[in-house]
């Protein structure tokens, strides 16, 4: 079914409205430099955030590594750092949500590919 309208399946439905548009920074937001946005990148985030939607970076790295990024982008609400373990307000650096591993969770899995 993958690829498959569902107006082909014979079930018409409508699109749910867009609520938050999550972005890539190495290769997708920044530039092949690994460094520079865009103009035209920095107008489409502004014109989502404008629409009430915002517009988040998720990146594998700290909140404090991401802040020049972010302020490249224009972007003011929100940040998924350290690879997802974090939400954080871009505003106050604030974690609104955040879940880490046990020590002895990693150490199983490293245990189970080192087999």
């Amino acid at each position: 079914l993958i690829g498959t309208a569902t107006s082909d399946l014979g079930m018409e439905s409508e699109k749910p409205p867009c609520r938050l548009v999550a972005v890539d920074g190495n290769g997708t937001l920044l530039g092949a430099d690994g460094t520079t946005i865009s103009e035209y990148t920095r107008s489409v985030i502004s014109k989502i955030e404008a629409k009430g939607i915002p517009v988040v970076l998720a990146t594998g790295r700290p909140f404090e590594k991401a802040r020049a990024t972010l302020e490249k982008a224009g972007m003011s609400q929100y940040v998924l750092t350290e690879n997802g373990a974090r939400a954080v307000r871009i505003a106050d650096g604030t974690a609104v949500w955040e879940t880490w591993l046990d020590g002895s969770e990693v150490a199983g899995v490293l245990h189970r590919i080192q087999e």
